[in-house]
């Protein structure tokens, strides 16, 4: 009887360094799969932050061209416009003086 119970204590003891032993695997592969994990949202963060970067350095050039390209637009169409001005002036004062100075030796009058 005493053999069958130091048999039991052991088994008992063997039982109980086998569970330690799988509770310190497990808790060292807990570790080891949180700081991977933690190592994998750092790259990705990183990577998204790059991305990021990029699309946003992109889309400041995009909207820099866009916004030169607007500008020199409006500049050749105000100077479109002022040339047209000037030259329908220029036309209108034409017709103006040539109908004018025929009168202008007559009597002074219009």
């Amino acid at each position: 009887m005493n053999e069958i119970i130091r048999k039991v204590e052991e088994t008992e003891k063997t039982a109980q360094k086998l569970i330690e032993t799988a509770r310190e695997e497990a808790g060292k592969l807990r570790k080891q799969s949180e700081q991977e994990s933690s190592e994998r949202l750092a790259d990705a963060r990183a990577e998204a932050k790059k991305i990021i970067q990029t699309a946003l350095s992109e889309a400041r050039s995009e909207a820099k061209a866009y916004r030169e390209k607007t500008l020199d637009e409006a500049r050749g169409n105000a100077e479109t416009r002022e040339q047209r001005l000037r030259e329908g002036s220029e036309v209108l004062l034409e017709k103006l003086v040539s109908r004018v100075l025929p009168f202008k030796g007559t009597t002074g009058r219009l």
